[in-house]
């Protein structure tokens, strides 16, 4: 198994044009401008960015993500398939494409962001900030991320060869999936206090645990149909209120995965912790987390008649139809 971490210039790029387009501003409002407050590199960069606030790209940028559907997770896995050399179109997810309303549109961005690397200098910036960037990749050194990521593999029953990390200057939220067919995590600059410091040891590991389980669960529809029935829709339709996510099946997902990476922390940390994090799931809205919680203690029990974590759909399914 090999981790890589890095930045990348695209994702970077990504948070500047959410910054300068007003894109998280308008979901957050005043509570995302007061994180970069207190940092001055991204102070400075965006005092820079902000002269091109009405740059062509910005303005395509945001007439694009009024379109809900391509906003939140579409938007870094789009930017890391741009490549300023060769962009290989028929790579793109279709799911992407669908959400970007046709391949047409991410043509005319990429042609954009083309135009912009060049009119600004963005990839000389990035390359003249590396010491900020490896900063922030040396500390992560020490948190022993290869042995959580096996403690991972061993709890979730898979085995990948590659897993990537992207550290990510602009951005306070964290994405997970695939990058190149292996786990993907990307991990904003705000940690569970705000502050901008990418987080602890215990945020980081969570976090990653958190993401890369997102390979693992995001086809759970299709790979287990009956989730995709009248009555567990109307469950977790009714926890929506007072929940971060407005798609019923983004929040059953987040409620398989952040039961996974409980029982990870239970394991690894230590009662305590277990509780402290379970009680945040509670208050966030996910009330379903006690009956997977349930099915996840008798699969760690009965492990060795379990092929794969996948297993447990059957009985994840019963025990909420039956709650």
């Amino acid at each position: 198994m090999k981790l890589t971490s890095s930045f990348s210039a695209n994702l970077e790029l990504l948070g500047i044009l959410q910054y300068i387009s007003g894109y998280w501003s308008n979901i957050f409002g005043d509570e995302y401008n007061t994180y970069f407050k207190n940092n001055i590199f991204l102070q400075k960069t965006i005092t820079h960015y902000n002269d091109f606030s009405n740059d062509p790209l910005v303005t395509f940028f945001r007439k694009m993500t009024r379109n809900k559907k391509f906003a939140y997770d579409c938007l870094p896995r789009l930017f890391l398939q741009y490549n300023r050399n060769r962009v290989s179109y028929k790579d793109i997810p279709e799911e992407i494409v669908y959400r970007a309303n046709g391949i047409r549109n991410i043509k005319k961005l990429f042609s954009l962001i083309d135009d912009f690397y060049e009119k600004t200098g963005f990839n000389c910036y990035f390359i003249d900030n590396k010491n900020y960037y490896d900063q922030h990749l040396y500390n992560i050194l020490d948190y022993d991320l290869d042995l959580h990521i096996d403690h991972f593999e061993k709890y979730n029953q898979v085995s990948f060869s590659n897993y990537y990390l992207f550290l990510n200057s602009f951005d306070f939220c964290n994405y997970g999936g695939r990058y190149h067919d292996s786990p993907m995590a990307i991990i904003g600059f705000i940690d569970d206090n705000n502050r901008i410091s990418f987080g602890n040891k215990k945020h980081i590991i969570y976090y990653i645990w958190h993401e890369f389980a997102h390979s693992i669960f995001n086809d759970i529809f299709v790979d287990y149909k009956k989730f995709n029935s009248r009555s567990i829709k109307n469950k977790i339709m009714n926890t929506l209120d007072t929940n971060f996510y407005k798609n019923w099946q983004q929040v059953f997902i987040e409620t398989i995965i952040r039961t996974t990476v409980l029982r990870l922390i239970n394991q690894c940390f230590g009662y305590e912790p277990y509780l402290k994090q379970l009680n945040v799931e509670l208050n966030n809205g996910y009330i379903y987390v006690p009956i997977i919680n349930e099915v996840l203690i008798d699969y760690e029990i009965k492990k060795a008649s379990f092929d794969s974590i996948k297993d447990i759909y059957p009985l994840v399914y019963d025990r909420l139809i039956s709650s």
